[in-house]
């Protein structure tokens, strides 16, 4: 009988690296092939089930070989020896190893032919980990995981085959935990992980995670500018550092720009970006809003005064919200909004006092409340002006600016910040 390798038996072996083909090769050179070729006699042929390596040596070199016969009730039986099989080779790495595991799970739930959602489902499932875990010397736990991480890198090998043999050659350092996470919590994410990991671009998940993220950002911000007749939404988003925005902007364009840039020194070099955007983009007359804190009030006032001209500082208070600076031995309630204007205002008479109803960080650690921005807004601009925030954050700007009538450009260089904005403008044109 002639002997036939079977591709969903070779699919689910692991080559071997290039230095132990050679040692092999040399082995069978010198020694011959000493071990038989284990074959399953199936229907007048001999399926190939161990021995695949020196199969092929053989034919190469024309090697003579002995086989050993074993036999199996259906292909599942088979691949389930061939799993446990491959878990006793000591050169599998822990990729590997987990990705056994996990199928050897997987395929004893399936041969159970239980009901899909039951009580006798995780009995079963249960009894299954038990199993497998006393086989492989491991905890239940680590057979679970390992039945997670083994789908993942199924789906992942649909998309990009190169990607999933990265993964389980271990090239890739944090597949174990981060690529089931993955899996579990953004799978629409993992075509495009699986080709950010064949590109060889990246050499972890959360950085292929986080590639793939933003390209998805970037394509639903492209769609969400623009409604499907072709108009343009009442907002825009861009992904980017505050210095690249000038260039995405037309000169004198921007009504206002309300904004709450980070309040840290380390971000005080933001605020001179801040100050030459504002001086190109607004409007003669448009009006910079700058909400910070009052440690380095001295450094933002040197760093914003050379392009735009200073006007005046409003008090933003947050009810019962006091912030405690320890290393000033202050209690502050309140909060500058520093007004800068472009050349003369000729604006609405404005009280210099703004409240804030309650202190909102549900969208952003450092974000506002809609209360206290929709006062900026309505003080400072009229309905179908544009507003501009550089700072983008949680998105509370942009969500009271088209709440209220006007038109909103938001930008941030955090991608978690633009999909929660895009998601929170979204049901604002939805369903207000």
């Amino acid at each position: 009988m002639s002997i036939v390798v079977l591709p969903e038996i070779k699919k689910t072996l692991f080559p071997l690296r290039d230095e132990e083909l050679t040692a092999l090769e040399a082995s069978v050179l010198n020694e011959g092939i000493r071990d038989p070729l284990v074959v399953w006699p199936s229907n007048g042929k001999q399926i190939l089930i161990d021995g695949h390596n020196r199969y092929r040596l053989a034919q190469k070199h024309g090697l003579k070989f002995n086989v050993q016969e074993k036999h199996f009730v259906d292909i599942e039986e088979a691949l389930a020896w061939i799993d446990q099989n491959q878990l006793a080779r000591r050169n599998l790495t822990d990729e590997q190893r987990l990705l056994v595991l996990g199928r050897m799970y997987e395929r004893q739930k399936k041969a159970v032919g239980r009901p899909e959602k039951s009580a006798q489902n995780e009995h079963i499932s249960q009894r299954t980990a038990e199993k497998i875990a006393s086989l492989a010397g491991v905890g239940q736990a680590t057979v679970r995981r390992a039945a997670e991480f083994a789908k993942a890198v199924d789906a992942i090998k649909e998309v990009a085959p190169e990607a999933a043999e990265k993964i389980l050659k271990g090239e890739v350092k944090d597949a174990i935990v981060s690529l089931p996470k993955v899996a579990k919590q953004n799978p629409e994410l993992l075509h495009d992980i699986a080709e950010e990991i064949a590109s060889g671009s990246v050499r972890k998940v959360k950085e292929a995670a986080s590639a793939a993220r933003k390209k998805k950002i970037l394509e639903d911000i492209a769609k969400n500018n623009e409604r499907e007749d072709g108009s343009e939404r009442p907002y825009k988003l861009f992904q980017c550092d505050i210095r690249e925005l000038a260039s995405k902007l037309e000169p004198e364009s921007i009504d206002a720009i309300i904004t709450d840039p980070p309040y840290p020194k380390e971000y005080l070099p933001l605020y001179e970006d801040l100050a030459k955007l504002a001086a190109r983009v607004l409007k003669p007359g448009g009006s910079l809003l700058v909400m910070t804190g009052q440690s380095y009030l001295p450094e933002v006032f040197s760093l914003m005064c050379p392009y735009i001209r200073y006007y005046w500082t409003l008090g933003y208070i947050a009810a019962g919200h006091h912030v405690q600076l320890w290393a000033r031995n202050i209690n502050s309630g309140w909060k500058p909004v520093i007004w800068f204007v472009k050349e003369d205002y000729h604006g609405k008479k404005v009280f210099d006092v703004v409240k804030s109803d309650s202190e909102d960080k549900k969208f952003h650690d450092w974000g506002q409340s809609e209360s206290g921005i929709g006062v900026l807004i309505e003080r400072f601009t009229y309905p179908g002006q544009t507003v501009l925030d550089p700072f983008l954050g949680g998105g509370t700007t942009g969500v009271m600016a088209v709440r209220m009538g006007r038109k909103f450009i938001g930008t941030d260089n955090d991608p978690d910040a633009i999909n929660m904005s895009l998601s929170r403008l979204a049901d604002v044109v939805i369903y207000d």
